[in-house]
């Protein structure tokens, strides 16, 4: 019994000392499966940090393009107030250039008018007054027919008074 129990130890011994070398491989596992986990949870780390500092790269920026387009849209929105500001200022001087030509041109127009008016007025008095004159050299030149008929009637009484004096 005794022999049988000294085999039974030396396979348990045999047994324990498999176990211990199993045991000692599987910590050797785990060890080693400890320290890539260690080197992927750095590796993670690592990767995260590189990731928030791009991100927080990316939102700055974006941040900073936000700011420039929203100088770039003010300056825009100025620069077109400016030019509104001009176009309506040109607008205006433009109604009031052609509120003062259409006054101007009305001025004249009236002015143009009185004077055709007047010109008018001026060749109908002449018509008339060139009337009055035809009328005058038309009257002048019967007197003048009727003197000339009395003038040669008076010759002709004149002629025979003188030679009624020459014949007595």
């Amino acid at each position: 019994d005794v022999e049988a129990a000294k085999k039974d130890a030396e396979v348990a011994k045999a047994s324990l000392v498999e176990s211990e070398a199993k045991s000692a491989e599987l910590e050797k596992k785990l060890e080693d499966v400890d320290a890539i986990l260690a080197e992927a949870r750095e590796e993670v780390a690592a990767s995260k940090a590189e990731f928030d500092a791009a991100l927080t790269e990316a939102r700055a920026t974006a941040d900073a393009t936000v700011v420039k387009v929203k100088s770039e849209l003010a300056d825009t929105r100025s620069e077109l107030d400016a030019v509104k500001g001009a176009y309506q200022k040109l607008e205006n001087d433009v109604e009031v250039k052609i509120a003062f030509a259409v006054e101007e041109l009305e001025q004249k127009y009236d002015a143009a008018t009185t004077r055709a008016e007047a010109s008018e007025a001026r060749a109908a008095e002449a018509e008339a007054q060139l009337a009055d004159m035809n009328e005058r050299v038309e009257e002048l030149e019967f007197l003048l027919a009727r003197a000339d008929d009395d003038a040669a009637k008076a010759a002709e009484r004149a002629a025979a008074a003188k030679e009624n004096l020459e014949a007595e």
